[in-house]
């Protein structure tokens, strides 16, 4: 049996294109230097057995419902949100500048996109202000957002303007922050 997947408007291979076993081969772009660069859907099975498969392809098992790639030797899956190493959730942004005096610690609430965390998310502060002086911190992190510090580690007397600071924040599985 061929499987097509309509959503992408695919067309069984018949008559002299036709494959044993039979899988569909998709062009995902219509230019003539992506020739390669197809998209196949059929059982892992027979896309094993598929011996027309190139480098650079991409296939969907139809009975496992997974992504692989062709690496010119075989077909490898592709890692997916959650799946190890990949994370399942992430944010970042970056702070506008403020004012902190010397000593002192400047709060800001930070709120993450509507629902992108279901557990309270592992959140890397970063500075982006080149004076050593200036550290950052994260505090009081939910899946809803998290208070960013920055601090100005000075005895000069001088408030310091214009400090900015990033931050990146990962979920790693549906369930918890590491992982």
């Amino acid at each position: 049996m061929v499987y097509t997947n309509p959503k992408d408007g695919g067309t069984a291979p018949s008559g002299s294109d036709a494959f044993n076993p039979p899988v569909q081969h998709k062009a995902t772009v219509d230019s003539a230097a992506d020739y390669h660069n197809r998209k196949i859907y059929a059982t892992a099975a027979a896309m094993n057995a598929d011996t027309y498969a190139l480098k650079g392809w991409r296939g969907f098992t139809t009975d496992e419902g997974k992504e692989y790639r062709h690496d010119g030797t075989g077909w490898v899956l592709t890692p997916a949100a959650g799946d190890a190493g990949v994370p399942f959730r992430t944010a970042g942004g970056k702070l506008t500048a403020v004012s902190v005096v010397p000593g002192g610690a400047v709060r800001t609430a930070v709120v993450f996109p509507a629902g992108r965390f279901s557990v309270p998310p592992l959140v890397i502060p970063s500075r982006t202000d080149p004076s050593r002086e200036i550290t950052v911190g994260a505090d009081n992190v939910t899946a809803l957002g998290f208070d960013l510090m920055r601090g100005y580690a000075s005895d000069t007397g001088v408030t310091r303007t214009g400090v900015t600071a990033a931050w990146v924040a990962i979920q790693m599985t549906s369930t918890d922050a590491s992982g």
